[in-house]
């Protein structure tokens, strides 16, 4: 009986000890796409950015793997949950602020962090009206829903907005600005 096709994950070895030339070998792309050729390289990390698998995670995994983070296209990348975790690593609980609500009376006076994205990528800031900061942001980006962080001052919010933009610029997050992210005093701010 012939064999129709053989499908082998893990098993490497099998390609090592098949030298028949009237076999064709095939090997599944990034993109779930199968080509001419054999490939022996996990693609693991791909297949865990693209199911979006929080950064912390696709980051330790490949530490531990020895390999490099898989890069993303921008397009490929959820800016808004991109902005999540890198305020959650600090130990921030970010909460959603829906583009057609006014924030919480709440969050007046109140120093802040704040994140939405735009069609040209990711804007993260920190203000103490961050009602205000919005509605200007308004007038030069079409802002959809954002993320914000309440954290006990100032010298907080600019620290963890300067931590999550150094975090962003490494994961290759297009960002809409980073001159933040060179902050390094941050007055009363541990």
């Amino acid at each position: 009986r012939k064999m129709r096709g053989v499908f082998a994950t893990h098993l490497h070895e099998i390609l090592e000890e098949d030298s028949r030339d009237d076999v064709k070998k095939w090997r599944m792309g990034g993109n779930h796409s199968c080509d001419e050729g054999v490939c022996v390289d996990s693609l693991a990390l791909d297949a865990a950015v693209a199911a979006e698998v929080p950064s912390r995670i696709v980051e330790r995994a490949a530490l531990t793997l020895g390999r490099d983070v898989p890069s993303v296209q921008q397009d490929e990348v959820d800016l808004l949950a991109s902005a999540f975790d890198a305020l959650s690593d600090q130990g921030l609980v970010p909460e959603t602020l829906p583009r057609d609500k006014a924030p919480p009376p709440r969050l007046i006076g109140t120093s802040c962090v704040y994140a939405f994205s735009t069609s040209d990528g990711l804007y993260v800031g920190e203000t103490d009206s961050v009602r205000d900061r919005l509605k200007k942001h308004g007038r030069t980006y079409d802002i959809g829903d954002a993320l914000v962080v309440t954290v006990k001052d100032k010298s907080a919010a600019r620290k963890a907005e300067a931590t999550a933009l150094k975090k962003l610029q490494a994961l290759g997050v297009p960002l809409l600005s980073t001159s933040d992210a060179s902050n390094v005093h941050f007055g009363g701010a541990s």
